[in-house]
């Protein structure tokens, strides 16, 4: 040891010329101590001695004379060194310690130690002493024991430090500096600082950068404790707790130094009863040492003199921040840590995940294994020069001039691209859901890849292996372009590559990132890494939706971002869902909530859409509509505004609406875009059915509603007609979380029909739709045997057949001559009903009947212990109404103004005036008539029955539902319109029918006789019908015949 201190003197001695004046070394060989071979005591010296070395000062001490507060940004720096490396510790002060914020800076090394002679100590000493630790006795918590047991003598890169006694005993150095702190922050009641911060005597820290980042965390956390490192390993399965990647900082905050300084009384006071709880868990073996009143500095400062202490530097120091930082009043909670990283490995650290050396950038804010040539250059060209006014004076250049300092920083980062004339792309497009982004910057002249460029170079693991020049060799061609583009799919995933690559390259970077709101999930929590690196400023999150529903907003953001207007559209094609790794229900969510927390906290470029819109990650829903072609271009009008008003009710949910649409309307679709709707063109459904009561176009819109079953791109898919109110779009939503398992859930029960479809659910499935294609092609339906004249039965549980003995006749689809009134009144209603509603859900038994038998009849005869409500559940009128929902069909639309509200029932009457005012303030429309969807058999029939029937409210079954016989009149004439005024005379004829009737599109003159027949020109408009003769026949019009093809 006195070889040791001789060869040391000169060096002190030479180096006390170049500190400055406040600093000061002090020579500690007087306090030199050894352990005594008879003691017996648990530390290294007797405890007198360890009491008393508390006090004494580092090697380095200085002192800048600032007069800054704590409660500004004042800061003290504790530096772990060496005496054979001074000149580090020199450098270190002198140049980003030179920082007006810097308060003290002291210097520690071999000469602090608990004992001096541990690096003379022998072989065998050192050999019993690893062997000790790596047996990794008298932990309490098993997962440290295993950690400390497997790693212990193991530093970055996997190198072996167990024959290393210089090393080894260094590892105890932290716990000195916690004894050097307890002394000035309790013992001396020195002013705690803003911040403290540990480091190696050859870290690199940019201060300008790293006190920008203090102030928004401090503004994070508000008030509370916090450790920041400048790269943490995260704790993981081995792991057992975070854990500062040598070298690159620790940093605690005022509160956090306080809670280390403050005394500890386990058997006094309740309030210190968390921290006692740890020491009682004694994890590592620290109760042992603990004395009432001890400090956690204290405490960690007397377990680091330990003779079987067995951590590196870092797990003591990470140990600490972990379980003893948190507050007296609660104990962090198992998910939650102190200690957070700048950066977290991988992409952080001294060395790649592919062995090479990281290096150190004027983008870094911490390094390591930096020289005092380097740490000049690199506070001079960076952190000095990005802000002079941030240091006292410029930083001292013993070594370097200003010249020189600029080439060690750029000289190595710019060689290969000076060299090869090569440029890295400046604009990373993350974006796996669609490649229109990336089509509309290239057709635009932004520069991509070669053809034969490697464009998945990031997704193999060797790919940074390959070098920089591997990578700039796909963008050769791009020299002359002042926008280059990378759109590698798996680049987001691999920070740490591309960013080492980055670096090398000096090059600036700008990213574009598409988010799938409903799943961030899927690689949103990778974006804090990113935004470390080239500034959250630089980094542009669009969202999926706004890009679906809004894409000229997508576009004018991107233009904003990259300073430059593009040509054209942009419109999105979404490629085929991915497969991702599959997570808990518990790590997505975690996943998650990190990323919309670092949307919230962090400040992305002004032109961000703000705030970001959420959804449910567990749900993949959608509502639909159809919106039909009609030849009377104002019922299409009318139909459009009605969908409008729809799509604004349901809008607040956030969940897609798809409106299928079946004709092409540029100004049509811009417009139902505008409302935020999915507009996807579908074609009529192929059938062989035989209509003879309703015109093809009307036939067509009924049957496009099954076009629904292929959206099966969403699990669930709510069907609903527009002619319906909707009081609460969240009560809607809900309803995607019930009934998980079942295929389909309708309205029905209560009505004349099983089900009806002016609301359904559905699970779309490609599978469904091909059978019920099938069905609809063979076309083999009849009132008497049903849907492929398999004679199902017509039952549900609390509903049956109106007629048993003809059960598929809902609401009766034939009208043959000698039927009773009670089928006949149903049939005038409903016949009614779908002249009023150009999309009529319940065309016949056809839709209807389809899905009854498909979804439930057949299989339901297959297996006849199926559950009846796995198989189909039917919702009563009650169930809808109490969520809101009022479906218009019939004569009870809003716009069509025929009817007094007093007539309708009460729910409607109150949904009616809501909804109206709604349609008003889009639409134009003011006289809304409609177009009849029968044909001129249909019509010729409907009166047939009028003549013939005579209205019976007492015998017919529906009388008892109020909503089933609401379309006629209580005070009107049984034959009259169910349109037609209340006051009108019971006499009056039932072919007298007001301008404002369903079937307006005959031409009816309200004073007409009733032998007047109606002209009727079913691909007419309204206004155009010629008068006919009463001998006029139904087949004058092509369409009208019950043949016609569809």
């Amino acid at each position: 040891m006195k070889t040791i201190r001789n060869a040391i003197l000169p060096l002190l001695l030479i180096n006390t010329n170049v500190v400055s004046a406040s600093a000061s070394l002090f020579h500690f060989f007087q306090s030199t101590t050894s352990r005594s071979d008879d003691d017996d005591g648990p530390y290294v010296l007797d405890e007198t001695t360890l009491r008393d070395l508390m006090s004494e000062p580092p090697s380095f001490v200085t002192s800048s004379g600032t007069t800054t507060s704590p409660n500004d940004e004042s800061i003290d720096i504790v530096s772990l060194g060496s005496v054979t490396r001074m000149d580090y510790l020199t450098t270190q002060f002198e140049t980003w310690g030179s920082h007006k914020n810097v308060r003290h800076y002291w210097g520690f090394s071999e000469l602090q130690d608990y004992d001096v002679e541990c690096m003379d100590m022998s072989e065998a000493t050192l050999s019993e002493a690893v062997s000790t630790c790596k047996a990794a006795e008298g932990y309490g918590d098993a997962k440290i024991k295993s950690f400390f047991g497997d790693y212990y003598g193991i530093s970055e890169g996997n190198r072996v430090r167990s024959d290393d006694a210089g090393w080894l005993c260094a590892q105890r150095r932290v716990g000195r500096a916690m004894g050097w702190l307890h002394y000035q922050y309790v013992v001396k009641d020195v002013e705690i600082p803003q911040y403290l911060m540990i480091v190696d005597d050859d870290t690199y820290v940019d201060m300008v950068d790293v006190v920008g980042y203090l102030k928004k965390e401090e503004q994070k956390m508000e008030g509370r404790a916090f450790a920041r490192a400048g790269c943490v390993f995260q704790e993981n399965d081995v792991v057992p707790f975070p854990l500062s990647y040598g070298g690159f900082g620790t940093i605690l905050n005022r509160h956090a130094i306080e809670q280390f300084s403050t005394p500890i009384y386990c058997n006094k006071r309740q309030q210190y009863q968390p921290i006692c709880d740890r020491i009682k868990a004694n994890a590592v073996g620290e109760a042992a040492v603990f004395k009432e009143g001890n400090t956690v500095f204290e405490l960690f400062y007397k377990y680091s003199a330990l003779k079987n202490y067995c951590m590196h530097s870092d797990w003591l120091f990470a140990y600490m921040l972990d379980y003893y930082l948190p507050s007296h009043q609660s104990l962090v909670q198992e998910e939650e840590h102190n200690l957070m990283g700048m950066k977290n490995y991988p992409s952080c650290g001294n060395f790649t995940l592919t062995g090479g050396v990281r290096p150190c950038t004027q983008l870094s804010m911490t390094c390591h294994n930096q020289n005092p040539k380097d740490m000049e250059a690199l506070t001079l060209s960076s952190s000095y020069a990005q802000s002079p006014e941030s240091y006292n004076s410029v930083p001292k250049m013993e070594t370097t001039g200003f010249k020189e300092a600029m080439q060690i920083v750029l000289e190595d980062n710019r060689a290969v691209t000076a060299s090869s004339g090569f440029r890295l792309p400046n604009v990373l497009l993350i974006d796996p859901i669609s490649t229109s982004v990336a089509e509309f910057l290239t057709s635009n002249g932004v520069c991509g890849p070669s053809p034969n460029a490697d464009v998945h170079v990031f997704s193999k693991e060797d790919s940074c292996s390959h070098g920089l020049q591997f990578y700039a060799e796909g963008f050769k061609h791009c020299s002359d372009n002042s926008l280059i583009l990378d759109f590698t799919p798996d680049t987001l995933m691999n920070a740490e590559c591309v960013l080492e690559l980055y670096n090398q390259a000096g090059s600036e970077l700008k990213m574009i990132a598409v988010v799938r709101e409903s799943t961030p999930e899927d690689y949103g929590h990778h974006l804090d890494s990113w935004a470390h690196f080239i500034g959250r400023e630089q980094m542009l999150i669009l969202s999926l939706s706004e890009l679906k529903k809004h894409p000229e907003k997508s576009q004018w953001r991107i233009e904003q971002f990259l300073d430059k207007s593009f040509e054209g559209e942009l419109t999105l094609s979404v490629l085929e869902a991915t497969s991702m790794p599959s997570y808990s229900v518990q790590d997505l969510k975690d996943m998650k909530d990190e990323f919309y927390n670092f949307i919230e906290s962090s400040n992305g470029p002004w032109m961000e859409q703000s705030p970001f819109p959420r959804a449910d990650a567990t749900r993949n829903v959608a509502f639909a509509s159809i919106l039909g072609w009609n030849p009377n271009e104002q019922q299409n009008k009318i139909y459009l505004d009605a969908m409008r008003v729809m799509i604004r009710s349901l809008k607040g949910t956030a969940v897609d609406y798809v409106v299928l649409m079946m004709y092409h309307d540029e100004d049509a679709e811009a417009l139902l875009t505008s409302e935020g709707a999915i507009v996807k063109h579908v074609v009529p459904m192929k059938h062989s059915l035989e209509i003879s009561h309703f015109e093809p176009w009307f036939v067509n819109i009924a049957l496009a509603k099954l076009r629904a079953f292929e959206l099966s791109t969403y699990d669930r898919v709510q069907v609903i007609d527009v002619d319906a109110y909707i009081k609460s779009a969240d009560e809607m939503a809900k309803l995607f979380d019930s009934y998980p398992d079942v295929k389909l859930v309708a309205e029905g029960l209560g009505s004349d029909s099983p089900l009806r479809a002016g609301w359904m659910m559905i699970k779309p499935s490609a599978r469904d739709f091909d059978e019920i294609q099938q069905l609809l092609e063979r076309g083999v339906f009849t009132a008497e045997h049903g849907w492929d004249n398999l004679s199902l039965a017509v039952e549900y549980p609390g509903w049956s057949p109106p007629k048993p003995s003809n059960n598929w006749e809902f609401y009766g689809s034939q009208l043959e001559q000698g039927e009773r009134l009670t089928v006949f009144s149903r049939v005038i209603s409903f016949t009614l009903s779908c002249a009023c509603h150009a999309k009529c859900s319940s065309l016949f038994p056809h839709i209807i009947g389809l899905l009854f038998h498909y979804f439930y009849a057949l299989p339901k005869s297959i297996n006849p212990s199926s559950n009846d409500s796995k198989l189909l559940t039917l919702l009563g009128d009650d169930t809808l109404l109490s969520l809101g929902f009022v479906h218009f069909y019939g004569n009870r639309k809003p716009w069509a103004k025929n009817m007094d509200d007093s007539v309708f029932p009460a729910h409607v009457a109150v949904a009616r005036k809501p909804w109206l005012d709604a349609f008003q303030d889009l639409s134009i429309i003011t006289t809304a008539n409609h177009s009849s969807p029968l044909t001129a058999f249909g019509v010729s029939q409907y009166r047939r029955a009028l003549v013939l029937y005579t209205y019976a409210p007492t015998s017919s079954p529906i009388t008892a539902s109020p909503s089933a016989v609401s379309s006629v009149s209580p005070s009107a004439s049984p034959s009259a319109s169910p349109s037609a005024s209340p006051s009108a005379s019971p006499s009056a004829s039932p072919s007298v029918l007001p301008s404002a009737s369903p079937l307006a599109s005959p031409s009816i003159s309200p004073s007409a006789s009733p032998s007047t027949s109606p002209s009727f020109s079913p691909s007419a408009s309204p206004s155009s019908s010629p008068s006919a003769s009463p001998s006029t026949t139904p087949s004058a019009s092509p369409s009208a015949s019950p043949s016609a093809s569809p």
